[in-house]
């Protein structure tokens, strides 16, 4: 009975010991080689990187998170409303990374477009948007996606970095007011 309690507490006090590694060994004895192997692996997480303005250079660290929404806002001088004397560009810097293969980018909104408080809209096509590299990191128009592709041979791996303008076209004259609204940008890969 002592002995089982002995194996007993052996095998339990073995379990609960931090799992060491060890190396393979080999003895040769007189002439020849002794060897030894060692396995090693390379644990890298799956990374998933959107930044859209403020948060587009802070990429260093892939745990920060920039949590500032910027704004664009355009004032339209009051001779020129509805006149189609379009604002000047506002730029905002843009970049999307991940090691996973292609990346689909949305844009999503929930409204028609910027809204006053009485409820009339600017229709997001009144505004243009484009990218300063459209081939590899277009805008997406709001409520559609683009692919963003690899840019590495092997098609896992993907940083697009690109400078994207936005301006209102004000192209008809609308009610007085001050209009908000936000895009969503959402990147997904597999």
């Amino acid at each position: 009975m002592k002995k089982h309690i002995a194996l007993a507490a052996l095998a339990a006090a073995t379990l609960a010991a931090p799992m060491m590694a060890s190396a393979e060994s080999t003895v040769r004895n007189g002439n020849g080689d002794a060897t030894a192997r060692l396995n090693f692996r390379v644990v890298v997480p799956r990374v998933l990187f959107l930044g859209v303005g403020t948060g587009a250079g802070n990429i260093g660290d892939a745990t920060t998170r920039v949590n500032t929404v910027d704004r664009l806002t355009f004032n339209i001088p009051s001779a020129d409303v509805g006149n189609g004397v379009g604002t000047a560009a506002q730029v905002v810097d843009v970049r999307v990374k991940g090691n996973s293969g292609q990346i689909a980018l949305a844009a999503n909104s929930g409204s028609l477009g910027p809204t006053n408080a009485t409820s009339d809209v600017i229709p997001w096509g009144d505004f243009t948007m484009s990218s300063s590299d459209a081939t590899n990191l277009a805008v997406p128009a709001v409520g559609t996606s683009i692919n963003v592709a690899p840019d590495s041979a092997g098609g896992k791996l993907t940083e697009r970095v690109a400078q994207w303008s936005f301006s209102y076209n004000n192209t008809a004259a609308i009610p007085a007011g001050r209009y908000d609204g936000q895009i969503t940008y959402t990147a997904s890969a597999p």
